[in-house]
């Protein structure tokens, strides 16, 4: 058997997420404030900018489906029924 020695890895300091800054709150109050804005969203990730490649076809099945006319430009002319 050999043994395996467990090295602290070293994790770069952030800052808390969340802390009080006025007030004497109890570890409870702390908790579900934490819940509460955890719940919110607010900690989600930012949507993607820029459209990706499945955007971009569900466009075009859009229009196709509501029998719009394409829109001119690159590759336009394979658009074309």
């Amino acid at each position: 058997m050999s043994s395996v020695e467990s090295s602290p890895v070293a994790e770069p300091a952030q800052p808390p997420r969340l802390s009080v800054v006025s007030g004497d709150i109890t570890e409870e109050e702390l908790a579900a404030l934490t819940v509460v804005v955890m719940a919110t969203g607010s900690y989600a990730p930012p949507p993607k900018t820029e459209p990706g490649p499945r955007s971009q076809a569900r466009a075009f099945v859009r229009r196709a489906l509501l029998a719009l006319p394409n829109i001119p430009g690159p590759g336009s002319w394979r658009r074309k029924r």
